[in-house]
């Protein structure tokens, strides 16, 4: 019995670990983004989302891996979804979430049609620096 349980933690160890939940970014990024006040709240999110191993979404070392892959069944490839990519998408939008939660109404108009936390981080930088 102590074997089989010490495998699945072990398995369980070794898969794709869960999304980090973000619901703590609202009580430690205190100041919210304006055009002026960049290099302090840079100073708060960054260090956070390090704290997290979560940067890399936000400078690309950690892309998006494929949404689906094929699969023979019988004689036709299906698609089949990847759990990876999912479990990727579920982070990305709770990054993206965090961000965004974290600037004031004006910079948050030019990140409203940004879809990753990527995307995000690009316009955020771009917008605070005009």
């Amino acid at each position: 019995m102590a074997s089989s349980s010490s495998n699945l933690t072990t398995s369980s160890a070794l898969s794709a670990s869960p999304p980090t939940s973000l619901t703590a970014v609202h009580h430690l990024i205190t100041i919210k983004l304006t055009r002026d006040n960049y290099l302090l709240w840079k100073a708060q999110i960054v260090p956070y989302l390090r704290g997290q191993h979560l940067f890399a979404f936000l400078n690309g070392s950690r892309s998006a891996p494929p949404p689906s892959f094929p699969t023979q069944h019988a004689e036709a490839i299906a698609l089949v979804p990847n759990p990876e990519f999912q479990a990727w998408h579920l982070q990305d939008q709770l990054i993206l979430s965090a961000l965004i939660s974290s600037l004031s109404k004006n910079i948050l108009a030019h990140v409203v049609k940004c879809s990753t936390s990527r995307n995000g981080a690009k316009c955020i930088t771009i917008c605070s620096k005009y």
